[in-house]
């Protein structure tokens, strides 16, 4: 199971580009991989932001984009990896 990784600094793992959208959670950003040089769009949630319901909220979202990294089906969004930080 791959699941979340812990990391300090996306800026070790990404070359973060121009931002792409953002929402009520979060935002998106074009990146790069570093070790691959694949182009691809990086999510950041921001936890704080998320409903104080917030056990049960945390918990569902990282149950879902859990399953979607396990998932490879070409009408489904690919998630590569999934981090957290503090």
């Amino acid at each position: 199971m791959k699941g979340f990784k812990q990391i300090e600094d996306i800026n070790t793992k990404y070359e973060m580009g121009k931002q792409l959208d953002k929402g009520n959670f979060g935002t998106v950003f074009s990146a790069k991989h570093k070790a691959t040089d694949q182009l691809r769009a990086i999510k950041i949630v921001h936890k704080k932001k998320i409903d104080q319901n917030k056990a049960i909220m945390l918990k569902l979202i990282k149950d879902e984009l859990t399953l979607l990294e396990k998932t490879d089906h070409p009408n489904i969004t690919r998630v590569f990896e999934l981090m957290e930080d503090n």
